[in-house]
């Protein structure tokens, strides 16, 4: 089953986890999609907290930022997906 998060993001759930993967926007010879896994979780809550991480890191262009703006745009993350996750059951 195919969860999307975003236009880029969207985890794929199978029965033994889900995986966390992105949209590169391109597909292959055969017009299948390519996508970039972010990687596997036990649960949705831990790939959405890796989301949290991946978007903080592209929120700030540069390779080096200053330790308190990256914990400020983990915060703005993780207050994004806490707003994401309300009302939804999610397994643990």
């Amino acid at each position: 089953m195919k969860i999307d998060i975003d236009s880029v993001f969207f985890v794929d759930r199978d029965d033994f986890c889900y995986t966390l993967k992105e949209s590169t926007g391109k597909v292959d010879k055969d017009g299948n999609e390519i996508t970039k896994t972010h990687g596997y979780f036990k649960n949705l809550s831990s790939a959405m907290m890796k989301l949290r991480v991946i978007r903080a890191s592209k929120s700030v262009p540069g390779e080096a930022i200053p330790l308190a703006l990256y914990i400020e745009q983990l915060r703005k993350q993780t207050e994004d997906i806490k707003k994401f996750m309300q009302g939804l059951e999610v397994e643990e």
